[in-house]
């Protein structure tokens, strides 16, 4: 289901339905958090953590950052964990310890 939702939020920002392909992604993120896989649900973040960026919410970036790096932890990709653990120091965001920590 996640790698549904996905695609379907793919498919909805092409249409130029941002709002709508929020939602889906949020969806796809809870159910790959939730039921996998895990590389759905870190796909999912780095796309909302793009979003938040876009946007210049840059904290909700670097939660989403942190999210995705954890799941390919959790699946065993340590090349992808890297390579978010790098744009997020690239980006100034705060050590995991202060994200996490309230």
């Amino acid at each position: 289901m996640a790698a549904m939702y996905l695609l379907l939020a793919e498919q909805r920002r092409t249409l130029g339905l941002e709002k709508e392909a929020q939602s889906a992604l949020r969806t796809a993120a809870g159910l790959g958090s939730l039921h996998g896989p895990e590389h759905v649900h870190a796909a999912a973040r780095i796309a909302l953590a793009e979003a938040a960026l876009d946007h210049g919410d840059l904290t909700a970036a670097c939660e989403q950052w942190q999210l995705a790096r954890t799941a390919f932890q959790r699946d065993g990709k340590t090349d992808e964990a890297d390579g978010i653990d790098k744009r997020m120091r690239a980006n100034g965001c705060p050590t995991d310890w202060v994200l996490t920590d309230f």
